[in-house]
C-alpha cells in the first residue's frame, strides 16, 4: 500500500471516527487541528486503523506519533514487517 492509499483510507477513518466530513489530512496535521480529536477518539481510530490496514499497533507506539506523517510511517513499517 503506498501513501496515497493510506492517506485516503485514514481520511476516511478520521472522518468517520469524528463526524467531520470536512477533514482533510496532511503529514503535518497534529490534533491541535481537528477539534474534535481527543484521546477517547485516539483510541477509536488506531483500532479503525488496525482493522482498515491489517496492522497491530501498540499504545506505546501510537502515545509516541506527534502528527499523520508519523502515524503514516508507522503503518507503512508494520505493513513492511
Amino acid at each position: 500500500m503506498d501513501d496515497a492509499e493510506i492517506y485516503e483510507k485514514l481520511t476516511a477513518i478520521f472522518r468517520a471516527s469524528l463526524g467531520d466530513d470536512t477533514i482533510v489530512l496532511k503529514p503535518e496535521t497534529t490534533s491541535h487541528d481537528i477539534p474534535k480529536w481527543d484521546s477517547f477518539r485516539y483510541v477509536d481510530i488506531i483500532l479503525s486503523v488496525e482493522e482498515a490496514m491489517n496492522v497491530r499497533i501498540r499504545a506505546r507506539e501510537a502515545n509516541k506519533v506527534q502528527n499523520i506523517g508519523e502515524i503514516v510511517a508507522l503503518i507503512r513499517a508494520k505493513q513492511a514487517a
